[in-house]
């Protein structure tokens, strides 16, 4: 897993870059031979969008990014899912 920190992006920029990084690995056709679940390397993603504040943290955020991508991997893989 990795973060991609994107200051200045708001749900949207950041929804279009996620799928632009998806799509991106997508192309490449890389065959994933050990897998039992496509014969391709995919990526899933989560996005988490916070206004810095008081009662913000970086903890916080990389949660609801993980919660996110943990929804993403659930619909199928191969996607991004936003935090709410």
């Amino acid at each position: 897993e990795f973060v991609a920190i994107l200051p200045h992006t708001d749900a949207k920029g950041a929804a279009m870059i996620a799928d632009q990084m998806r799509a991106n690995i997508e192309k490449k056709n890389i065959a994933h031979a050990y897998s039992t679940i496509t014969d391709h390397v995919s990526i899933s993603l989560g996005v988490a969008v916070m206004l810095p504040n008081k009662s913000a943290s970086p903890e916080k955020l990389i949660a609801k990014a993980d919660e996110a991508l943990y929804q993403a991997k659930e619909a199928g893989r191969n996607r991004y899912a936003i935090a709410q």
